[in-house]
């Protein structure tokens, strides 16, 4: 049997059946990886951005200097972000330590 030319072929298109299914198997994970995916900037851009800035942990700072820097100028702007940004650290460390 193990001298048998039809037993030895039979066994070759097995191993190589298994062979090409796991090179397409591989090329297709590969290109899945290396794929170029699209963009998803197919709408206003002012949606991208306030979907940005939702995804901000200090969402309310980023409006206020933005509010500021429209409201009074840049360097009043820059006073205002200051004393929020101090005003929510210490809310912050306060609130930890008297949850603790």
């Amino acid at each position: 049997m193990k001298h048998d030319r039809a037993w030895h072929q039979e066994h070759r298109a097995i191993i190589l059946q298994r062979m090409a299914l796991t090179r397409a198997q591989l090329l297709s994970a590969n290109l899945a990886l290396h794929a170029p995916r699209r963009s998803t900037k197919t709408g206003m851009p002012a949606v991208h951005v306030m979907t940005s800035l939702a995804d901000t942990p200090y969402l309310a700072l980023v409006l206020a200097a933005g509010l500021a820097a429209v409201l009074v100028g840049p360097r009043k702007a820059i006073g205002t972000v200051a004393r929020s940004g101090v005003m929510a650290w210490l809310t912050k460390s306060a609130r930890s330590v008297f949850q603790h």
